[in-house]
């Protein structure tokens, strides 16, 4: 086939899946599942830098209010940031759990914001729990809205739901970049509650996406080629993993730990601490003699024995926190290397029957899933889609390409290879 009918064929097949891709944020923009139940819980975020503000922390020389500046020529708070002094204010609301979801919103804009070396330095507003002792939980369903550089008056609007154990969450303004301002107006943080109905209609546009991505795959028939049973499968662990609810990542990472617990588990506490049975009097000659009274001197007791199962649990605990704190650096690595794996699996099958399949409608089909299942989030409760995690999945999928080529050109063009881009 030659070119042109190569990309009239990728068109046709790939047509429904984009449809569907573009459709569900489009769908979710005009169309909430959530409804706010209640007023602002947040004091106006301009009396955050003034001494008398209502329970606004952080104010200082790099955060402060300045008249005039707001989307309506009133006020608005101005955090600044010098790379060595950060400004920052926050606001803390207790007992989220009263509530199924909260709704962030906010207006923000940048001047000269100068991102740090890692992703979270940024001018951001960002809204999170923290559990019943005080511990921040970034690891669980949170919200942010981030800036760098210069520009105008954008929105921010969220909606994460609340976890079971939230003992407050807290609202952030602040520039972490090393140089710039950021400025926001008219913030607010409202409870909300699912609509009626929101289950049949994720149920219809689940069953749309299923039918869109899957017809396509049933008429390339790609269970027919080499590796092509092995690429259904990792697709459709990838569509698992972009639908199940965060805790479950939260969960596999705290497996360590409950393994150790149960395996090692220590003996009751009851029999360790019975108390020990006295000493029996001494009998002589046919007489009794009565066990010595009064104080007498302890016999030196040896060194206990290292206890290997607490061992064992604290290393699992120790691994289980990293993993938690680091789950989501592992999903986006994750996500990278799940989509080079299949990247480089399809182009091995497009090679390994009749017709050939070029490269370049591998990498296009491959980025369409990327996006599919990027946008399938929506229809997942506390899962948000990001543009950072589908542009991760691209260079992932480009990764696997470029592999697959350079395979070719070191092996050869035998039987499963890949073709040349395009040929």
């Amino acid at each position: 086939m030659s070119a042109s009918a190569w990309a009239r064929t990728a068109l046709r097949w790939l047509a429904a899946p984009v449809a569907v891709t573009v459709g569900l944020p489009l769908a979710f923009q005009a169309w909430s599942p959530w409804t706010a139940t209640t007023g602002n819980l947040l004091p106006d975020v301009t009396q955050a830098a003034r001494a008398d503000n209502d329970g606004w922390h952080g104010r200082g020389a790099r955060a402060r209010v300045i008249d005039g500046a707001g989307r309506d020529g009133g006020p608005a708070l101005r955090v600044e940031s010098d790379g060595r002094i950060r400004g920052r204010v926050w606001y803390r609301v207790d007992d989220p759990a009263r509530h199924d979801a909260l709704i962030l919103a906010g207006w923000y804009r940048a001047e000269g914001i100068e991102p740090g070396a890692r992703g979270w330095q940024t001018g951001r507003l960002i809204a999170f729990f923290r559990d019943p002792d005080g511990r921040p939980r970034w690891d669980g369903s949170h919200f942010a809205c981030a800036s760098t550089g210069t520009h105008g008056w954008r929105r921010c609007r969220g909606t994460f739901p609340v976890p079971e154990q939230a003992g407050s969450v807290e609202v952030v303004v602040q520039n972490a970049g090393l140089a710039g301002a950021f400025v926001v107006d008219d913030v607010e943080l409202r409870g909300a509650r699912r609509r009626r109905g929101v289950a049949l209609v994720h149920g219809t546009l689940a069953a749309l996406w299923l039918a869109a991505f899957g017809v396509p795959l049933v008429r390339a028939r790609p269970w027919r080629r080499r590796w092509g049973v092995a690429l259904v499968v990792l697709a459709v662990l990838i569509v698992v993993g972009a639908i199940v609810p965060p805790r479950t990542f939260l969960d596999a990472a705290s497996l360590p730990e409950t393994m150790a617990e149960r395996v090692t588990r220590p003996a009751p506490a009851g029999a360790a601490d019975a108390p020990a049975p006295q000493a029996a009097p001494e009998r002589s000659a046919g007489r009794t003699t009565p066990a010595p009274s009064g104080p007498t001197a302890a016999p030196e007791q040896p060194a206990p024995a290292p206890d290997l199962g607490q061992r064992v649990r604290e290393t699992a605990r120790a691994l289980s926190g990293t993993l938690r704190s680091q789950v989501i650096e592992l999903k986006k690595l994750g996500h990278a290397a799940l989509f080079a794996a299949l990247s480089l699996m399809a182009l091995a099958c497009a090679n390994a029957g009749r017709p050939r399949i070029p490269a370049a409608v591998v990498l296009a089909a491959v980025l369409v899933f990327a996006a599919g299942t990027e946008a399938l989030q929506f229809l997942s409760i506390g899962r948000q889609p990001a543009l950072r995690d589908l542009l991760i999945d691209a260079a992932g999928a480009v990764v696997g390409i470029g592999t697959g080529l350079l395979l070719r050109v070191a092996v050869g063009p035998a039987e499963g290879t890949p073709p040349v881009l395009g040929a």
